[in-house]
């Protein structure tokens, strides 16, 4: 148990890592390709690298039709929905107000679980979320500019942020029936599908593609959808969607951390303090009083 709580973190913590630094490769990537068809290009790629994989690794595996509906559901909104509004609303409001919103996910995942499955939160969980909520505050606040962003890109990004916890939550019973590599492959195909009609509405320069642009796009593909989204499942199946869900908190830290790095952006007090509060959470998260881990992870 130990151990497999161990791989979980790791992968969580690698999720965090890979989904973080996503947001440079979109801002980048939004350049040249609009945010439609960037979500179609790389699911595509995530979904031929995924499907290769299963089959080698799974290859008497087969989705049963039972199940299609709960799958194809879950792809939609983990995919579809969920990247078509983060792409649109990265691109009309600012990225600071945009993981500020995206920062939501703990409450409201911890709220659905309360009500959907009567989970049983200790007192350490509840406000190990509430802190880490300070700490994205304090990592985003002091970089907001003085325009707040288009309403509507807010609206999408909380969009974004909802189809999530949806996603998070139908992904669980389907955990219990298959593996974290076929559910997240399965709902990749099913997500990437309904991406298709979505191409036709924007139009661009395909010409404007150079190397920069491909690496940025394989990036994408490879390590922030096919890898991270199968070690997302992992954990979620070995940690809880709760405890999990406290991590997606990391993310602006991790944001910060590439924008000082890659792109040269300052870096001030409070967001060093911000980040320092995250992960002090998020070890409150998984380890309660008295240093026994993960005391409350079987609820999930």
């Amino acid at each position: 148990m130990k151990r497999s709580q161990a791989m979980g973190l790791l992968a969580i913590v690698s999720t965090t890592i890979l989904w973080g630094f996503s947001f440079i490769s979109v801002k980048v990537t939004m350049e040249v390709i609009p945010p439609l068809t960037l979500a179609l290009f790389r699911f595509l790629i995530a979904s031929v690298v995924l499907f290769f994989l299963l089959r080698k690794m799974e290859p008497y595996t087969k989705l049963d039709k039972a199940d299609i509906p709960l799958m194809a559901l879950s792809g939609l909104l983990g995919v579809t929905v969920f990247n078509d509004f983060q792409n649109i609303g990265v691109q009309m409001t600012t990225a600071s107000t945009a993981s500020m919103i995206i920062a939501v996910i703990p409450i409201l995942t911890v709220v659905s679980e309360l009500i959907i499955f009567k989970t049983k939160l200790s007192w350490i969980k509840i406000i190990s979320v509430i802190l880490s909520m300070g700490g994205v505050y304090c990592v985003v606040a002091s970089s907001q500019q003085t325009s707040q962003g288009s309403l509507l890109g807010n609206l999408f990004m909380l969009g974004a942020a909802l189809s999530w916890v949806a996603y998070t939550l139908l992904t669980r019973p389907l955990c219990t029936r298959y593996s974290q590599l076929a559910v997240v492959t399965y709902q990749l195909f099913f997500g990437t599908l309904a991406l298709i009609p979505f191409i036709f509405l924007e139009t661009w320069e395909w010409q404007a593609i150079d190397a920069v642009i491909i690496l940025h796009l394989i990036y994408l593909g490879v390590f922030c959808s096919a890898v991270a989204n199968y070690f997302y499942v992992y954990a979620v199946g070995t940690l809880g969607v709760s405890s999990v869900s406290v991590f997606i908190n990391l993310i602006p830290v991790i944001s910060v951390l590439g924008g000082i790095t890659i792109l040269r952006e300052p870096v001030s007090s409070m967001q060093l303090l911000g980040g320092a509060i995250i992960l002090f959470a998020v070890c409150m998260a998984n380890f309660k009083v008295g240093g026994n881990p993960h005391s409350d992870l079987s609820a999930s």
